[in-house]
């Protein structure tokens, strides 16, 4: 067991490769991992359980490091690992169903938060749209996440970006209060978080086809 590349008994290794890696690379990476192990060790059936053994240790450290619900994903890798390996084959392909379970994991975790973020942002916008000093930098803050982060994440799931949301917003109120009052276009703008009148009227012209005073006339109510 000589001929053993050291890296194989590295975690980092293992922890590295849950971080980032894609579902789509576990067999590769399974394949490259296993060649760092000599034939000749991967004759021994006990080495070959202490690998899985330890590549299963590995995941589940990474799994609690992260805060992760480990509990399914436990109970069906560990019973993997209670099994004898009969062949090299055996040992990559439970190595490759441990990955990835520790990969699928994280992503659901990931998709959670991510839902959590939006749902948390899009809640504060609804309640200080009005601030005309909202800003993206100033949401991503709210919701602890980094400012380019953010805007992918915001715009891939919300299907638009956050400044046609935060419009989408104003303009609503906007219509809403030439419809319900009789505040002039500036005292409306102040009121949906735009300072400079002028802008609005070009904002809401552009976004609903018409100008302030053309919505307020017409006798059909838009929604």
């Amino acid at each position: 067991m000589n001929n053993i590349d050291v890296n194989v008994m590295n975690s980092d290794i293992i922890r590295t490769f849950l971080s980032n890696a894609l579902m789509d690379e576990v067999e590769s990476f399974t394949e490259n991992y296993i060649r760092m192990i000599s034939e000749e060790a991967l004759k021994s059936k006990i080495f070959r359980q202490y690998i899985l053994l330890f590549v299963y240790f590995g995941v589940n450290s990474f799994v609690h490091e992260m805060g992760y619900n480990a509990e399914k994903m436990e109970l069906d890798a560990g019973r993997i690992c209670t099994d004898e390996i009969q062949t090299v084959e055996d040992l990559q392909n439970r190595i490759v169903y441990i990955l990835s379970a520790g990969i699928e994991l994280r992503e659901e975790n990931a998709q959670n938060r991510y839902q959590n973020v939006i749902l948390t942002s899009t809640r504060f916008l609804q309640e200080h749209f009005a601030d005309e000093d909202m800003s993206l930098n100033k949401v991503a803050c709210e919701v602890n996440v980094s400012a380019n982060h953010f805007s992918a994440l915001f715009s891939q799931e919300m299907g638009q970006t956050f400044i046609e949301y935060l419009t989408a917003l104003r303009m609503k109120k906007a219509k809403e209060l030439l419809r319900c009052s009789d505040k002039r276009s500036g005292e409306i703008a102040l009121e949906v978080g735009y300072k400079d009148s002028h802008y609005f009227s070009f904002l809401f012209r552009k976004t609903q086809g018409c100008t302030p005073s053309e919505y307020r006339n017409q006798k059909e109510t838009l929604i």
